[in-house]
């Protein structure tokens, strides 16, 4: 999974220099293209082997940590929502697996573990600007309390940063 998003993050950088259309606007510090929701949830599998990324709507140009700290919210995972992922050290030892087949150095996974919170309270601030667009779908997430959860599975990361690196 972290090959995967290596190889399409790698790919996308002739793409830089065209000016392509975007559904949102580009992040700062663009090095590549993002795909903005980098989760198992939007790879397609052969077997165990990834054959497939889908639903680029969030694609951007943008840097590699905006979705290697989402990537990393999704496979260590860094939610408190459910314990049965295993503790702490666990979680941090699957970070270390992702970002080292990812082919990041030290002090890229410390920047990527700590893009995560940031990362997670840009989206409640996302969802809150579009439910009140009227986008129903944001609005239907913020009453099932996904925004609260980002926001409680931020200040987890935080609290436990040091150990998490």
């Amino acid at each position: 999974m972290p090959r995967a998003l290596r190889r399409f993050h790698d790919a996308s950088v002739p793409l830089l220099s065209l000016d392509l259309p975007w559904q949102l606007p580009p992040l700062t510090a663009a090095e590549v293209i993002v795909h903005g929701d980098y989760a198992p949830y939007n790879l397609v599998f052969t077997g165990e082997r990834v054959s497939g990324i889908i639903d680029l709507d969030y694609a951007r140009p943008g840097p590699r940590t905006y979705d290697l700290a989402y990537a990393l919210y999704r496979f260590a995972p860094l939610t408190v929502a459910d314990e049965g992922w295993g503790t702490l050290h666990e979680r941090a030892a699957r970070i270390r697996l992702f970002c080292d087949a990812y082919g990041l150095d030290a002090c890229s996974v410390a920047d990527a573990v700590a893009a995560v919170a940031p990362r997670l309270r840009g989206m409640v601030a996302y969802m809150h600007a579009e439910a009140a667009a009227g986008h129903e779908a944001f609005a239907r997430h913020i009453a099932e309390g996904h925004d609260a959860l980002y926001v409680t599975d931020a200040r987890y990361v935080d609290e436990h940063l040091a150990d998490l690196v």
